[in-house]
């Protein structure tokens, strides 16, 4: 599950262990995010679109709805790291989008 929360942050349950969320783009989704480009366009920023006040987040990166994201934590998804939700069944997106991992692992 995820939504944006009352402060305008991105919240998703389940995902990896040490920071980093997996979670599917939905148009909903989208919809509510900021998508301003982070660290040179290698993150987005996942702060609601109604929240967020960086005037710098008015370069939005290209953003691909219905794919797998991994969130890194502040805010913040890898921009270039996502894969196409229908390419996983969905007994396996339910696994993957709640699993557990070390930072190690």
């Amino acid at each position: 599950m995820v939504g944006i929360g009352v402060s305008g942050e991105l919240s998703a349950a389940g995902g990896v262990a040490g920071g980093l969320t997996a979670f599917v783009l939905t148009p909903d989704l989208f919809a509510q995010l900021c998508c301003g480009a982070v660290a040179g366009s290698v993150n987005f920023y996942t702060l609601g679109s109604n929240a967020c006040t960086f005037i710098k987040h008015q370069k939005k990166v290209d953003v691909v709805v219905n794919h797998i994201y991994l969130s890194t934590g502040h805010n913040s998804v890898l921009t270039h790291h996502h894969m196409p939700a229908s390419l996983v069944d969905h007994e396996h997106l339910v696994e993957l989008l709640t699993e557990q991992h070390s930072q190690s692992e």
